[in-house]
């Protein structure tokens, strides 16, 4: 997923790498148990309408998949 994210040619590529890296980094994060408050986060439109979570040190929504267009699309859906 990081080799695809720096070779994307596109915003479109390097998000979809995001979801790939956000994914992985979740499990890690979950086994690692850690030691500060972070939270993951789902947009429902995110990948053509499948969704997609990410991980997030604040509570309040900055959704990396759409950036300015839909900054605030989004819930907390777990807290780590």
């Amino acid at each position: 997923a990081l080799e695809t994210a720096s070779s994307a040619t596109s915003i479109a590529q390097l998000r979809d790498s995001f979801n790939e890296i956000s994914e992985q980094l979740i499990v890690a994060v979950r086994n690692q148990s850690p030691d500060q408050q972070l939270f993951i986060q789902f947009c429902p439109m995110a990948k053509n309408g499948e969704g997609a979570r990410w991980l997030s040190d604040k509570e309040e929504i900055r959704n990396p998949y759409y950036g300015a267009m839909m900054l605030a699309c989004g819930r907390t859906v777990e807290e780590l």
